[in-house]
C-alpha cells in the first residue's frame, strides 16, 4: 500500500480525465437549461409589473382630475406620438372636455404604452367616464382600468398580438356609461 502511495506521489499530475470534464459540462448544461428560461420569466414579470404600476398611476390621476374639475381626462398627447413609449419613459397629457386648461400629466415607465379613452356626456362637454389600457413592450399582458370599479383587470396577449399599436380598439374595449365594460368581458381577469 505504501508502495502505491509513493508511486502516485512520484508521478506528475496531468489534469482532469475526459470523464470528469464531461460530467462538469453536463452539470453546467443542466443548470443553464433551468436558469435561462427562469431568467426570461422574471424579466417578463418585471415588465408586466411596470405596466400594472402605470395603470394605477393613471387611475390616481384620473380620479384627481375628477375631484378637481368634475370630469375625467382623455389622452391629448403622448411623447413620441399616440401610444408611444420611449427608452426614457413617455408622458401622457389628460385633457378635459370643457377647456384645455384642465390638464394633468401622467409619466409612464420606460417601455410602457398606454391608451386612454373617455366618453363625452350627452351635452358634449364634459367627460363622464374613462377606460385605460396599459402594456409593456416586452411584457405579455394588458392591464385595464375604468371608473366603474376599483378593480384592475388583466388580459394576456392573443397569439400574434403585440403592443406595437396599443389602442383600445385593438383589445376590443371602449368606454360606455352603462356598465363596467372590463368586468363584463370574460377575456379580462380580475386582479383585485
Amino acid at each position: 500500500m505504501f508502495k502505491a502511495i509513493h508511486k502516485m506521489k512520484g508521478r506528475k499530475d496531468r489534469g482532469f480525465t475526459l470523464v470528469e470534464l464531461l460530467i462538469v459540462v453536463a452539470i453546467i448544461g443542466i443548470l443553464a437549461a433551468i436558469a435561462i428560461p427562469q431568467f426570461g420569466a422574471y424579466r417578463r414579470r418585471g415588465y408586466n409589473a411596470s405596466a400594472l404600476s402605470d395603470s394605477r398611476n393613471i387611475r390616481t390621476t384620473e380620479e384627481a382630475m375628477q375631484a378637481d374639475f368634475t370630469e375625467y381626462g382623455a389622452t391629448a398627447a403622448a411623447t413620441g406620438g399616440a401610444g408611444a413609449a420611449s427608452a426614457a419613459g413617455a408622458t401622457i397629457n389628460l385633457v378635459g372636455g370643457r377647456t384645455t386648461t384642465t390638464t394633468q400629466t401622467v409619466a409612464l415607465s420606460p417601455g410602457v404604452i398606454a391608451g386612454i379613452e373617455s366618453e363625452v356626456n350627452t351635452a358634449g362637454v364634459s367627460r363622464t367616464d374613462y377606460l385605460a389600457i396599459t402594456a409593456h413592450q416586452s411584457g405579455d399582458n394588458y392591464y385595464g382600468i375604468d371608473n366603474f370599479s376599483t378593480r384592475t383587470y388583466r388580459r394576456s396577449f392573443a397569439v400574434g398580438e403585440t403592443v406595437a399599436n396599443l389602442q383600445l380598439g385593438v383589445v376590443n374595449e371602449a368606454p360606455t356609461s352603462a356598465a363596467d365594460e372590463l368586468g363584463a368581458d370574460v377575456t379580462w381577469i380580475t386582479l383585485q
